[in-house]
This record gives structure tokens, sequence and C-alpha cells, in this order.
């Protein structure tokens, strides 16, 4: 519900590009058809077929993040929710992770930009997005430490069974 509205804006902001939403397990269509108010298209269970077709994506937290990585797909990681305010106060005193996307963290660096709460502005993404569109060098240095991750996944116990899990997951919804 907190997303949505922001990424419609920047769909607005580029005419040239299709934006499309994967919808989530456990949303139906009604779910997103009172949030979203310039109707982009919502596809279900076809999420991998998107990326694989995609130049970039904005992607919500969680086990997302890992597998838009290991399809090679440049990404924004973005997490806004109610109450943020709280939200940060827990992040900043609680939470002793410099990072929050699952990338990050099995890399253990900034592979790919993470906007949290208040970072999550049509300016903040579109700067992000600009870059990853428009400068190949930052693209090439995304998909480069894609590469460095999946090598890192397969030589450390959790990451690596955290990966193989998503890989097989992606090939049997080919």
């Amino acid at each position: 519900q907190s997303l949505l509205p922001i990424m419609e804006e920047v769909a607005e902001k580029y005419p040239d590009y299709q934006f499309i939403v994967a919808g989530a397990p456990g949303f139906d269509a009604n779910f997103y058809s009172n949030i979203l108010t310039r109707k982009l298209e919502v596809v279900y269970n076809q999420t991998y077929k998107l990326l694989r077709n995609s130049n970039a994506a904005i992607v919500a937290s969680g086990t997302a993040t890992f597998e838009t990585a290991l399809l090679n797909i440049p990404q924004i990681v973005v997490y806004k929710m109610g109450l943020g305010w709280l939200l940060s106060i827990f992040r900043k005193f609680i939470l002793k992770t410099k990072y929050f996307s699952f990338v990050n963290l099995v890399a253990e660096k900034e592979i790919v930009k993470e906007l949290f709460q208040g970072e999550v502005k049509l300016k903040t993404i579109q700067e992000e997005l600009n870059n990853i569109l428009n400068t190949k060098e930052y693209r090439m240095k995304m998909l480069h430490n894609y590469s460095e991750l999946k090598q890192k996944s397969n030589t450390e116990g959790a990451a690596i069974a955290a990966a193989k899990l998503i890989v097989q997951s992606i090939k049997n919804h080919k």
C-alpha cells in the first residue's frame, strides 16, 4: 500500500518504458485496483518471466531481491510501511545490521541501492533508476557484483542452502 503509489509516479516519468507489477501471492486484483490509480498492469504467477524480460526492477525487500540478482536484473530495493517513524527508530537502535536486503546481507556490502522508509521518494528512485538505465559502468558494476555474490553463495553454508532453494524455485517456475 505504501509502495505502489510511488511506483506509479516513477512509471509516469518513464513513458518509453513499460512498467508491470508482479502481483504478490495472497493479494488479489481488488487489492491492486484499490491502490493503483493509473492502472498499471498487474500480472500474476509470471514473476520470473517478467524479470527475465526486464531492464531493471524496483523490488520490495525479501527473498525477491536475491531472486532478482540471480536472474541478473539490476534493481533498486525499497522498503516502506505505515508507522515508518517507529520502524526507522527500531532499525537505528535495535538492528545491528548495516543492510536489510538479502542481496547486500549475503554479500556483506552494498551491491544494490537500498531505500528505506523516508528515502523511498520519487526523486531518489528516479536517480537510482537513471543510474541503472543510463550509466553503463554503474549497471556493469552491479552485474559484476551479482557474479561475485553467486560465487560467494556457492562457498558458504547457510547462503548456499538459501541460494540453492531459490535457484530450484526459479527452475520450477520456468
